[in-house]
């Protein structure tokens, strides 16, 4: 339909060119002139005049209303685009939020909800990176469940993942927002805290182990099938390092450090946060 008016209008743009305007203006040139009542009066006695005055004002009311058909269809284009545009924003928006949504399934851990061991590595050359950078201090903690295979034997591995779910839990109310915490497999846990040192570290850990301590669960025996509260106890590995440590340490360090400091708590009985120094 637009080509078809485009073509309709370049048809009387020619005529108009060719035919209407040289008429019009020998008509001029004889000294018909439509601007007075006496000369719109001798103009229109000239024979061509009549016919030549009416074909002009049809042409322009045709050119006119094809011009302004023309400009709607410009402007529902021009709208048709913005939507279109709009739309495909709304579609790119959604796939990246679906994008965010895979990549967090991939880096978290389903049954605590904190992140995977995998995505470990990541945070820590990250906040390494910005420990050297900023000259901050960046502390690691260890978490282990102490007798977490047996209390699994005893009362089944669906306590066991009510308790995993609440160490999940425990460490999230206890660090900050910018802290990282992992499940680094198993009944392992690890939490990494930029801008903090050891002592910041250590009180953490406390405040892990004794919520964890105090808390109970309701569990059925296995072998009796009797109903039962149960409290467990978690061992705890630090360690922390400035900026200039981290020039001379790397990822493998930092976790050799908490795990050495874990044994220790395991050796000494459990219950208990233990400090690499």
């Amino acid at each position: 339909m637009a080509s078809e008016q485009k073509e309709t209008l370049n048809i009387l743009l020619s005529r108009l060119q060719k035919e209407i305007i040289p008429l019009f203006e020998k008509i001029i040139a004889n000294g018909y002139v439509p601007f007075s009542h006496h000369r719109m009066q001798n103009f229109r006695e000239t024979k061509d005049c009549p016919a030549t005055v009416e074909e002009i004002g049809e042409f322009i009311t045709m050119m006119s209303l094809l011009i302004t058909e023309q400009d709607q269809i410009i402007l529902n284009g021009r709208q048709h685009i913005e939507n279109i545009h709009q739309e495909l924003n709304s579609a790119l928006e959604e796939l990246r939020n679906r994008e965010e949504q895979i990549r967090e399934l991939m880096i978290t851990d389903k049954l605590t909800t904190l992140f995977n061991r995998e995505h470990l590595i990541t945070v820590l050359e990250d906040e390494i990176a910005r420990c050297q950078r900023y000259d901050r201090p960046i502390a690691v903690i260890m978490i282990d469940i102490d007798d977490f295979r047996s209390f699994n034997d005893a009362y089944g591995h669906q306590a066991g993942d009510t308790m995993l779910s609440y160490v999940g839990t425990l460490i999230k109310e206890n660090t900050r927002k910018f802290d990282r915490a992992f499940r680094y497999g198993g009944e392992e846990f690890v939490v990494v805290l930029p801008e903090s040192d050891l002592t910041m570290a250590y009180i953490v850990a406390e405040r892990i182990r004794r919520g964890f301590e105090t808390n109970s669960f309701p569990v059925i025996k296995k072998d009796s099938g009797t109903h039962q509260n149960i409290s467990r106890t978690v061992s705890m590995g630090i360690t922390a390092t400035f900026a200039y440590g981290t020039r001379l340490i790397g990822i493998e360090d930092l976790i050799s450090q908490t795990e050495n400091a874990l044994s220790q708590a395991k050796e000494q009985g459990g219950n208990m946060c233990v400090r690499y120094e």
